[in-house]
């Protein structure tokens, strides 16, 4: 090693240096958890009063659980991207390449962002809410959840069925809550 290669090294591992360096990165870690925290927090009073609130209003099931979920992830994503704004991380620098690698991702997890879209397609389209007795494909039961990736369904023998939303955008539902009348032939 060259003289002036030692004298960088020793410069870079000075106990000094290294001991100011790791508390400073002690200290942005914990301000960062903190401020993480103070937004979990602030979605989990917020969901305290969603689950007040949005009883007493005309929404069905699927319209509350669609809101809850949408403020659950926009509160943790913008507490996540200030926590690292508070850690020094150049927020707009990761955005942008997040961006940039979102779409790279996108294209390799198409199947997930077809669910994700069919899951608000649903939503908007409302064939079925949940409580709905509906029919998939081969697949009969009680629609128990929406989310952004799949809708679960209850079936007569007690399983629950994770259909994803893709595959119930592009198949006939039948719906036996919506239009309740039943015919029976009998021999």
């Amino acid at each position: 090693l060259t003289e002036v290669n030692l004298e960088r090294l020793q410069e870079l591992f000075d106990p000094e240096l290294l001991g100011t360096k790791i508390v400073d990165i002690t200290i942005n870690l914990i301000v960062a958890l903190i401020t993480f925290a103070t937004f979990y927090l602030a979605w989990i009073i917020i969901r305290l009063l969603l689950k007040r609130i949005l009883p007493s209003t005309k929404m069905d099931e699927t319209s509350r659980a669609f809101i809850t979920t949408i403020l659950k992830y926009s509160i943790l994503l913008i507490g996540l991207v200030n926590a690292l704004s508070t850690m020094g991380v150049d927020t707009g620098g990761l955005l942008a390449s997040l961006g940039i690698v979102g779409i790279t991702i996108g294209f390799a997890a198409r199947d997930a962002f077809s669910n994700l879209i069919s899951g608000i397609l649903i939503f908007v389209d409302r064939p079925f809410v949940i409580g709905d007795l509906v029919e998939v494909g081969e697949n009969y039961g009680r629609v128990d959840q929406i989310t952004l990736r799949s809708t679960r369904i209850i079936t007569s023998d007690g399983k629950m069925l994770a259909v994803p939303n893709a595959e119930i955008i592009n198949k006939t539902v039948t719906s036996y809550t919506n239009f309740p009348h039943l015919r029976l032939d009998v021999s």
